[in-house]
């Protein structure tokens, strides 16, 4: 998927503008949460999103979790330091735009197909297939969590609320994307929180408007008891593939003339 490029260079110039006029010895600011602020930084002549915060432990988790991945689904790890003021996590910088501020563009809404919201959903299966063979859950799984490159790629970003499966540190995932179980203590977390985020992202994307078929889909993954939703992301990746496996207006899928009945099979 290519995304507006104009929109894509328009971003790029305004960047450019606010650095020279808002540059400090941290660098650009990219963005601010509630524990946490990332700079643009270059370190060595490449690009570097350098993330900052008084709270040492969480970065610190993150970064270990950072540390283990190598996917193209995450940014790569550059490293991490702390003193007794502040810890600084150093990734790669991603240049793009979230999900969320590209959906709120016309273009994005204009000029995406289902067929490129269904590669999307495909990339982020497959960094979360390799998460979860990591014992990794994500947790957090929203638009503004999702990066879009101008090539297409997807990357996800911030990684303060993963967790080992199995596990239930406490409460954590956003309102109206995070699975229910994830909202309320006791009990373990499965693979199944973020098929329902993946659900949820696919969902904010379509809204109700797409094909019988990957209503379907979404619907599955948004079941309210976990038992009931596909189990991991491997039964995901499989129905996205076969959404994938045609892109006429119409939804038939050739030498899937019985494609509801394969649909039962795989849809637990």
């Amino acid at each position: 998927m290519v995304i507006g490029e104009e929109y894509m260079e328009k971003k790029r110039i305004e960047e450019e503008l606010h650095e020279k006029q808002s540059a400090s010895s941290h660098g650009r600011l990219l963005g601010e949460g509630a524990f946490a602020k990332v700079y643009f930084e270059r370190d060595k002549e490449r690009p570097v999103a350098s993330k900052e915060s008084e709270y040492a432990e969480l970065l610190e988790r993150e970064a270990q979790v950072l540390k283990q991945l190598d996917h193209p689904l995450f940014p790569r790890f550059y490293g991490f330091q702390k003193n007794k003021e502040r810890a600084v996590l150093k990734m790669e910088y991603v240049e793009g735009i979230t999900l969320e501020h590209f959906w709120k563009e016309s273009t994005g809404v204009r000029k995406s197909t289902e067929v490129q919201i269904v590669g999307i959903g495909k990339q982020i299966a497959e960094g979360l297939e390799y998460l979860h063979g990591k014992g990794l859950l994500y947790r957090d799984l929203k638009p503004q969590n999702i990066m879009l490159t101008k090539k297409g790629e997807v990357k996800l970003i911030d990684f303060g609320c993963v967790c080992k499966i199995g596990a239930n540190p406490g409460v954590a995932g956003t309102p109206g994307f995070a699975a229910p179980e994830q909202l309320s203590f006791g009990g373990k977390l499965t693979k199944s929180c973020d098929v329902y985020g993946l659900g949820s992202v696919l969902r904010s994307m379509t809204g109700k408007r797409c094909s019988r078929r990957l209503n379907r889909v979404i619907e599955a993954c948004l079941r309210r008891e976990p038992e009931k939703r596909p189990p991991d992301m491997e039964w995901v990746l499989e129905l996205l593939q076969l959404l994938l496996a045609d892109n006429k207006p119409d939804g038939i899928m050739p030498g899937l003339l019985k494609g509801d009945v394969i649909f039962e099979k795989i849809i637990p």
